[in-house]
């Protein structure tokens, strides 16, 4: 009789119409999983099965122990997941003994708590020094691997002289095994969210957010959510959120590439705590093109009501040695949906460069630049010019010499 393991294709078993794909497996008997350029294989239960892989496009599956296990396979579509049940044989054949495997196991999931206390006490001596207030908070994390993707959920708790509140609470799942996506991340209530320097700076959000990559061609972020205040505990009665909403997207060709890159921002706001002095509409297209072997190139347009902003960088990196010029042009007027823009009112440019080797280290910038918003009143014209560096010199194990300069000139 042939014992040899019988070849059953991954591709079959995910593209099946099973509500839980899968197979079963007899105890002690072993099946080869065929894929394509299969790099990792991953068990979420130990000792039920083993897993090692034979070559790039075959893995091998023992029955372990009898039950029921989710196996993980990352291959070049990314990771998929399939069930696996153990059963016993259908005859009373001597069952073969199981050999060791290498097979990685799922750490199980890991529940964490902190807490942080801090008080402040007044008095002028002895008995008179009294407490005046005092500030108690406690984390509490659970987070591991599922069938689905890795789950993270966190809550955190705030007592200020004797008035308690959640401040915050998040729940997500990264790295969703969907068929034809990489990194497809799902994650609500809270989070810091940003999309980009001229459309939306990182901010404080209670929402819901999803991004994925479409097989390294496309990328989609998706944001919408409720602004949070950052000062609850400071003015008593100040609500956690506001009347604040931002619903926001960005759409990335080649995503995976760190070098080249080019994406679509769009952001708006709506609600009556919106700030009035933000706007409401703002989109900015940018992208970022490696040049030769050493220079990489980055811009960014934005348009919000009838402003405009720009941003543009020239970075060259050679080994230990980087330098960049980056050059702005932030119109007056010009707000993002979540707040003011970095150096609002200035156009300029920027060269900056860092050297850091084993025994020496610096940086330097320079920054020339002619300010709009708040102008020198004696020369509203007047173009400014700032310089600072730092360089740091190895002399011995234990000892070094700093030195730094500051120019400013307004």
């Amino acid at each position: 009789e042939d014992k040899s393991p019988i070849t059953i294709q991954l591709d079959d078993i995910i593209k099946s119409n099973q509500t839980r794909p899968g197979f079963r497996l007899e105890f002690g008997s072993e099946v080869i999983v065929e894929g394509r350029n299969m790099q990792r294989v991953l068990a979420m239960d130990e000792g039920l099965v083993g897993a090692k892989i034979i070559n790039r496009n075959q893995i091998q599956v023992t029955a372990l122990r009898r039950g029921g296990t989710f196996l993980n396979i990352w291959d070049e579509g990314g990771r998929k997941t399939i069930y696996i049940e153990v059963v016993f044989p259908k005859s009373d054949e001597q069952r073969t003994d199981a050999v060791e495997a290498t097979v990685e196991h799922e750490r199980p999931f890991r529940f964490t708590y902190s807490n942080d206390y801090n008080t402040y006490y007044y008095g002028a001596k002895g008995d008179d020094i009294k407490r005046q207030s005092y500030d108690f908070q406690e984390t509490f994390a659970l987070e591991g691997q599922s069938p689905y993707g890795y789950v993270d959920t966190m809550m955190t708790t705030d007592s200020n002289n004797g008035r308690s509140q959640v401040s915050t609470y998040t729940l997500g799942l990264s790295h969703v095994p969907l068929q034809g996506t990489k990194d497809l991340n799902i994650r609500l209530f809270d989070a810091v969210k940003g999309l980009s320097p001229l459309t939306m700076p990182t901010t404080r959000l209670r929402g819901i957010f999803a991004d994925v990559n479409i097989n390294d061609l496309v990328g989609v972020s998706v944001i919408h959510g409720q602004k949070l205040s950052y000062f609850t505990f400071i003015l008593q009665g100040t609500k956690s959120s506001v009347d604040s909403y931002i619903d926001a997207a960005r759409v990335t060709l080649f995503p995976a590439d760190k070098d080249t890159h080019y994406a679509f921002n769009v952001a708006s706001a709506h609600g009556k705590d919106h700030e009035p002095y933000l706007t409401k509409h703002v989109y900015s297209l940018e992208g970022q093109q490696k040049l030769f072997e050493d220079f990489l190139l980055s811009a960014e347009y934005a348009q919000e009501k009838e402003s405009q902003s720009s941003l543009a960088g020239l970075k060259w990196q050679k080994g230990q040695m980087t330098s960049a010029l980056n050059f702005r042009q932030i119109n007056k007027d010009f707000t993002t949906i979540s707040g003011y823009p970095s150096s609002q009112g200035e156009t300029g440019l920027m060269w900056s460069t860092t050297m850091d080797s084993e025994k020496i280290s610096g940086e330097t910038v320079f920054d020339l630049y002619r300010q709009y918003l708040y102008t020198n009143p004696n020369d509203p014209s007047a173009i400014n010019y700032d310089a600072n560096g730092h360089l740091r010199i190895s002399l011995l194990k234990d000892l070094w010499s700093d030195t730094n300069f500051y120019y400013v000139h307004t």
